[in-house]
């Protein structure tokens, strides 16, 4: 059986050898045939292996300053060929590990992370008795089943482009009964696993966690920075340099 790599690449902020990194590293960590489909505005540099779709149309406000919103338009019925099992992963996560498991565990469900949010956050939450939010750096679903969520949407885009805090806050709460979250400690966050405690950042390297099959690089540092050893004005968000990113986030397909 074919299963789906599904990805997006909007604007300028990722240069196409993100998508021909995903794809290698796909290629070394999964052990069964794939198609790999990413939808863009730009195709120009993406390696022939990948298969390149435009950027799916979804009714969203031509200035809306979150283009994150535009993920939804993978729950469109017939874009990409797409049929069976699907995993969306965003450009900026490293595959560390062999993700054949992230299709066999619970066959037929949606299945995501929850949200790595900071602590006080996180006791905001539970006071508050809000649900938790997934988070749509890795995520798989069935392809074709998802329609209603587009159309949700774009019927009442303004008002829940003003009352959601994100898009995959809208996305989890669509598919709330349908979610089985991923193990915790196989879709990871640099800032939150990886990385040292601060002040600690300064001085220890991040580390890859027992375990992990992919990391996602939400927020800052950015995955670039991190890779190379992260230097911003802000100390608090500074890392030094981890060969295993480097080491898994690269051009080629040896193991």
């Amino acid at each position: 059986m074919t299963v789906n790599i599904v990805t997006m690449k909007w604007g300028d902020l990722y240069g196409p050898h993100y998508v021909n990194r995903l794809f290698w590293a796909v290629n070394r960590n999964l052990g069964q045939k794939f198609r790999f489909v990413c939808f863009t505005d730009d195709s120009s540099g993406i390696i022939p292996e990948v298969e390149c779709f435009p950027m799916i149309d979804l009714k969203l406000p031509e200035h809306w300053h979150s283009k994150h919103w535009l993920k939804l338009g993978v729950f469109r019925e017939n874009i990409g060929q797409l049929k069976g099992t699907c995993l969306f992963l965003d450009l900026d996560v490293v595959i560390v590990d062999s993700i054949d498991s992230l299709f066999e565990y619970e066959p037929g469900s949606f299945c995501i992370s929850p949200d790595w949010l900071a602590p006080l956050k996180r006791w905001k939450l539970k006071l508050q008795k809000l649900p938790t939010s997934g988070n749509t750096s890795v995520f798989r679903f069935e392809a074709n089943t998802l329609k209603y969520i587009v159309d949700e949407f774009e019927s009442n885009c303004n008002q829940i482009l003003h009352t959601r805090a994100s898009e995959q806050a809208f996305v989890t709460e669509m598919v709330y009964d349908k979610i089985k979250w991923w193990p915790p400690m196989w879709i990871r966050s640099f800032r939150r696993h990886c990385r040292p405690p601060k002040p600690l950042n300064l001085i220890l390297r991040p580390t890859l966690p027992k375990s992990a099959k992919i990391v996602s690089f939400h927020g800052l540092p950015k995955l670039n920075e991190a890779a190379m050893g992260s230097h911003t004005d802000n100390i608090f968000d500074r890392c030094l340099t981890a060969n295993w990113i480097s080491d898994n986030w690269r051009d080629d397909a040896r193991a």
